[in-house]
């Protein structure tokens, strides 16, 4: 059977920026340039995110340390964004951690996470949110 592509708005023959307007309007973002180029000041403050500073201690120290590191993330858009900017922040530290690239669109560690099966001193989990303390806690043994 042929799918029929039944869009409630054609833009086929519109510009790039029509269409980007189209989309961030949809969205509800007025103020598209601030949207599309933040300054620093649209940023949120990274003092703001909890235990942020525990988090980059440990990364830091395990730096120092040399320990072993695995990045594990999504495929989709943010989930390698935020891998690939790990990934390349340890190397630039002198660390080729290891890493592991959940194939699935599922975020979190209860879809697959073959990867641990090794031990590493430290994993560094990008985009990925799990409300069940004990898929973490599952880690560590």
């Amino acid at each position: 059977m042929q799918k029929i592509w039944k869009p409630a708005l054609d833009g086929r023959k519109w510009s790039l920026g029509k269409i980007m307007n189209s989309i961030l309007n949809e969205r509800g973002i007025m103020n598209q340039d601030r949207f599309l180029y933040p300054i620093e000041e649209d940023l949120l403050p990274l003092d703001s995110f909890l235990n942020i500073k525990q988090a980059a201690d440990v990364v830091v120290s395990g730096i120092k340390n040399k320990n072993s590191f695995l990045v594990y993330f999504d495929s989709d858009t943010d989930g390698v964004t935020s891998g690939a900017i790990m990934t390349r922040y340890l190397r630039d530290h002198s660390i080729n951690p290891d890493v592991y690239i959940n194939s699935g669109k599922q975020h979190g560690l209860k879809y697959e996470a073959p990867c641990f099966k090794k031990r590493y001193d430290i994993v560094i989990i990008v985009d990925s949110i799990e409300t069940e303390p004990y898929l973490y806690e599952e880690l560590l043994y």
